[in-house]
């Protein structure tokens, strides 16, 4: 069982998109937040205190790789960081991954998969 203290983050610049994630979460047992920009998640770090940030690679503004490697220069390992894409190349995945993303998802999300990545905190 999933602990319902855990926090997961949804970064994603179309609203339904993160709404949608955030709503499947909740029916995992997660306590999720969304936000639709980088800027916004940074400034929703300290006061919701994540444990998993799952984030849209292709936003305007601050993309989701230059927010994950903002993310894991300010907190760590400890954060687990998800991005989810609906266009993944070669360069994109080698770009994400040197941001410090954990996982890459695909879109449209495989909710068993999606449970087979997310990590069985406590």
């Amino acid at each position: 069982m999933v602990n319902e203290q855990v926090h997961v983050l949804v970064v994603d610049d179309n609203p339904d998109s993160a709404a949608t994630l955030a709503q499947l979460l909740h029916s995992f047992g997660f306590v999720a937040r969304t936000c639709t920009s980088g800027a916004e998640a940074l400034a929703s770090m300290h006061d919701f205190d994540p444990m998993v940030v799952m984030i849209d690679l292709l936003m305007p503004q601050m993309d989701g790789t230059e927010l994950a490697g903002h993310l894991r220069a300010q907190f760590g390992t400890g954060l687990v960081i998800i991005a989810v894409t609906g266009v993944l190349s070669g360069a994109t995945r080698d770009a994400a991954e040197r941001a410090g993303v954990d996982f890459i998802l695909d879109k449209p999300l495989d909710p068993d998969r999606l449970m087979r990545v997310l990590p069985r905190l406590k």
